[in-house]
């Protein structure tokens, strides 16, 4: 319409066009990715090494480098595996994250007046929390992309730089692992 200005459109533009912009320097656009994306990217990276502020270094430097490589942005694939595979590699190389903690956003511990089930449901996190932290990084990042994530089988080999069947073999792993090392919790 005359007269109407871009901020009063409310046209949905695509991971794809927005990654244009921002390779072509436009600095709004990149702050609509990171306004997009900054509460997922947090979410793995807190809940990948339980520490905020290894978490919020690897986010920052993920968006950064998102930045830097806008350029080579192709929109042949999906940008949020481009986006999570530049987080992840982020995450597994970084070496100052000190020890790995998995955060599955616990429920409140309940009271002493609390319901038995909700005892119980603390406990079972608290078990599945100590299991995770024994796995092997990539197992860990394989499950939580799948659980956390919703990802598929391509989606995680795309974002993890391997191949689908490998993917498969990491979450069968990571399982069976889980299912032993919860046994033996018990």
């Amino acid at each position: 319409m005359p007269g109407q200005d871009d901020s009063q459109v409310s046209v949905e533009e695509s991971d794809d066009e927005i990654m244009r912009r921002v390779a072509g320097g436009d600095h709004r656009a990149f702050t609509r990715i990171v306004k997009r994306y900054q509460p997922r990217a947090w979410s793995v990276a807190m809940r990948y090494c339980g520490n905020q502020a290894a978490a919020q270094d690897i986010v920052q430097d993920t968006f950064l480098r998102v930045l830097q490589y806008a350029g080579r942005y192709r929109p042949e694939g999906r940008f949020p595996a481009w986006f999570f595979r530049i987080l992840t590699n982020r995450a597994l190389d970084d070496t100052s994250a000190g020890p790995v903690l998995f955060v599955a956003d616990p429920p409140d511990p309940p009271g002493p007046q609390g319901p038995p089930e909700l005892l119980d449901a603390a406990r079972r996190n608290a078990s599945v929390e100590r299991a995770l932290r024994c796995l092997p990084e990539t197992q860990r990042m394989a499950l939580l992309l799948k659980y956390s994530e919703g990802m598929g089988y391509d989606e995680i080999a795309q974002v993890m730089n391997t191949s689908p069947k490998a993917v498969e073999r990491l979450l069968a792993r990571g399982r069976e692992k889980l299912a032993r090392l919860l046994a033996a919790l018990r």
